[in-house]
């Protein structure tokens, strides 16, 4: 009997990178809406590997939120996990940025995809 060649751990990052590519913009998406109800004018972006299309098994899903200057980007980026964290897939790779308008360049710099 042979055995197949692939390890559990291979098979969970083939999984976990099928699960980025195919919703990376409905998760985007959500940020975006959450990041609306809590701070009204923001500014939501798909920056890092995925927006630059080389995302890897190793990935993750990083937003920017850009925020006004009267808003604690620290505080608005708890609420919003909290917030998120029920709108999409439990084991979703995402990583949240925030930032306030007018610090956001050097983090668009390598590109990025504007969601709202």
């Amino acid at each position: 009997m042979r055995r197949s060649s692939t390890r559990p751990s291979d098979e969970f990052m083939v999984e976990t990178y099928k699960l980025l590519v195919s919703k990376w913009r409905d998760v985007a998406e959500e940020v975006a809406k959450a990041c609306a109800e809590l701070c009204g004018d923001c500014e939501v972006y798909v920056i890092g590997s995925v927006a630059r299309g080389t995302a890897t098994a190793l990935s993750d899903l990083d937003v920017l939120i850009v925020l006004p200057e009267n808003c604690n980007a620290r505080e608005i980026k708890k609420k919003l996990l909290r917030k998120v964290i029920w709108r999409i897939p439990f084991d979703y790779p995402l990583n949240l940025h925030a930032a306030v308008r007018g610090s956001e360049s050097r983090m668009l710099k390598k590109g990025f995809i504007k969601i709202k």
